[in-house]
């Protein structure tokens, strides 16, 4: 497939644009949507087929745009300019069915819904928002597609949540860290053998021998090799034999065919290489929302592109002393319920090549706490067989509250009434016989908690008869 200079420039751009520096933003010309950048082909290039379009989006390690809802489509459609502009749908033979990049499409719009189409068929979309299905081989501008995420700068080698830049400039060991230095970096601290392994990889091309700095030395009259941070590594675990000069201060990779060996040069000696190291520095961003009583909203990304969870995210959730959720997540939105009012709470979330987050949160205190109104009727009641007694159960409280009785296990109607600012229910127990006497409990529960509250119906004591014939009133209110 040949392509124009025009497209061979937009390319070049394109390729620019997705690799310039460690991004955590899209390009200033390119549309962030969530955790995907955008890039149109500009206005001055020619059109292409669908299947080239496809062609041109995968030769800058991307994919033709898949729109996955109608706020990516409306934010796309304002993106553009004019014109069709392929995206990457792409009919099956005789179906309904739109494949965006490989995968069926689980979003469609109205003016390609419902519709028949042949593997002549694919998609593009227009300024205004509209899709319009047109044969393949067709000529359109078209949009770009890729994961916004962090990643080395151009011409850097990542490897294990490092990047490390190999230089052939003949530099002698301080010259060699200035210039680290000024890449906002510092010579190479190997302290792993898979590290070691993969730098030798890229170091050594199978002919000339190799020596290069990297950043292990010895600072006075000191015997020890250390990195910047006075940490010596292990030689044996890395799997490297070192050659010590204690005359010496700087150490190099010695690579050869058939052997490779650390060793102490004069920090003076100019050599042909030397290896900078900085981090892929990848926390994540915790954030705590709709905090009330019981539960909240927590939201989890990565910073700095506020993106993509690692397959193997692990998240706790404890009050200090007790484990309230633990779990692998793939969702960056949870909601948390369950919780206790007014108590502090601490998140942890773990993953590969990602710094450990915590997040402190508390949860609201209880505006109406459960409260029994006392005073509204007695709880010890003396009466009469064939006199009815009123038992009012009131209370305040955080809606919804719920009231019922029971005697003897056995459930007891009653009357409920709603006015504010308490809740009560009112029970009216005919006392036919010996049988009526006894304890009533008041089961009452509200949103956060619950309790019970007990009157005791008894016989009247002798020697009172005639005085409680006379006040045998229980009243509410």
């Amino acid at each position: 497939m040949h392509s124009s200079p025009c497209g061979a420039i937009f390319l070049a751009v394109l390729f620019n644009l997705f690799n310039t520096a460690v991004i955590s933003q899209c390009p200033n010309d390119q549309l962030r949507i969530d955790c995907s950048c955008f890039a149109k082909q500009h206005q001055s290039d020619k059109g292409v087929t669908w299947d080239s379009a496809k062609q041109r989006c995968s030769d800058i390690q991307a994919t033709l745009a898949s729109i996955q809802s109608p706020k990516e489509n409306d934010m796309l459609g304002r993106y553009l300019k004019s014109g069709d502009n392929w995206i990457g749908l792409k009919a099956e033979v005789n179906s309904s069915l739109l494949l965006p990049n490989g995968e069926k499409a689980t979003t469609l719009f109205p003016n390609v819904n419902k519709k028949s189409f042949d593997s002549r068929t694919c998609i593009a979309i227009r300024p205004n928002r509209i899709w319009t299905a047109t044969g393949c081989d067709a000529v359109h501008r078209f949009i770009c597609q890729r994961p916004l995420r962090k990643v080395c700068r151009k011409g850097w080698k990542p490897f294990n949540n490092l990047c490390y830049w190999i230089s052939k400039t003949t530099l002698n060991f301080n010259k060699a860290k200035l210039n680290c230095t000024a890449r906002a970096a510092k010579l190479a601290e190997i302290s792993k053998k898979n590290d070691y392994e993969f730098l030798k990889k890229r170091l050594y091309d199978g002919a000339d021998n190799i020596v290069a700095w990297f950043g292990l030395q010895k600072v006075g009259n000191v015997t020890k090799y250390t990195y910047s941070q006075s940490f010596e590594p292990n030689y044996t675990a890395i799997g490297v034999h070192f050659i010590p000069d204690i005359s010496k201060h700087c150490v190099t990779m010695v690579l050869a065919k058939h052997d490779a060996t650390w060793e102490a040069k004069k920090c003076d000696l100019k050599l042909n290489s030397y290896v900078c190291q900085t981090e892929i520095n990848r926390d994540f961003n915790i954030t705590v929302t709709y905090v009330n009583e019981t539960s909240a909203n927590i939201s989890l990304s990565v910073n700095p592109s506020q993106c993509g969870l690692p397959r193997d995210s692990y998240f706790k959730l404890s009050d200090g002393s007790e484990v309230k959720r633990q779990e692998m997540v793939t969702n960056s939105r949870l909601m948390v319920n369950d919780l206790k009012p007014n108590r502090k709470y601490i998140i942890e979330i773990t993953g590969t090549n990602v710094k450990k987050s915590t997040k402190k949160f508390q949860t609201t205190e209880i505006k109406n706490p459960l409260q029994l109104l006392r005073r509204i009727s007695s709880t010890k009641i003396h009466a009469m067989i064939g006199d009815t007694v009123n038992l009012v159960c009131a209370v305040r409280g955080e809606p919804p509250i719920m009231l019922r009785w029971e005697k003897d296990k056995r459930k007891m109607e009653s009357y409920l009434e709603t006015e504010k600012p308490h809740r009560s229910s009112i029970l009216s127990v005919k006392l036919s016989n010996q049988t009526s006497y006894g304890e009533y409990i008041c089961h009452i529960q509200d949103q956060f908690s619950n309790m019970t509250h007990t009157f005791v119906v008894d016989s009247l004591p002798k020697g009172r008869f005639v005085v409680v014939m006379m006040m045998v009133v229980v009243v509410v209110e």
